[in-house]
């Protein structure tokens, strides 16, 4: 437990510059009540998906300190404006363990998927996105140790 406090505390600081306020958008689950007054921060790095040369959007893996962790996607505004298409947002344990997913049309900036990080054993969880079947991974963390299993990879398709 210590061991991820100490985590959670250098991450913080590493991140101080950095400030997320989620928003839920109609279309994404709304945050459990305890994450909206939590400090989150970025887990790892984002991963881009491209569709045709085309910039399409991210996802990054949030964490706050409330035990939260949050598979954010947020459409480049280009994309989304002059396409009609959904993303699928998912945070997923190791071996498909504890799976959760949400979905959001390009009418919906940001698309987001929460879970509680011990829902799950291991305390791992890894954030995608998929649209029109190109999926980007993001990181994939574990929370009991602060490591890394996998870095983000981006989707060209």
């Amino acid at each position: 437990m210590r061991i991820r406090h100490a985590f959670v505390a250098a991450a913080v600081a590493a991140a101080s510059a950095l400030t997320m306020t989620t928003t839920a958008a109609a279309a994404a689950p709304a945050a459990p009540a305890n994450a909206r007054s939590c400090n989150w921060i970025y887990i790892g790095t984002g991963a881009g998906i491209h569709i045709g040369g085309q910039y399409v959007g991210q996802v990054v893996q949030l964490y706050n300190n409330c035990g939260t962790a949050e598979a954010h996607f947020q459409w480049d505004e280009t994309y989304r404006q002059t396409h009609n298409t959904r993303v699928y947002v998912d945070l997923e344990g190791p071996w498909g363990k504890g799976r959760v997913t949400a979905s959001g049309p390009t009418s919906s900036k940001n698309v987001d998927a929460y879970v509680d990080i011990h829902s799950a054993s291991p305390d791992q969880w890894g954030t995608y996105a998929t649209v029109n079947n190109c999926m980007a991974t993001g990181t994939m963390h574990d929370y009991a140790n602060g490591g890394t299993l996998w870095e983000s990879q981006d989707a060209w398709c």
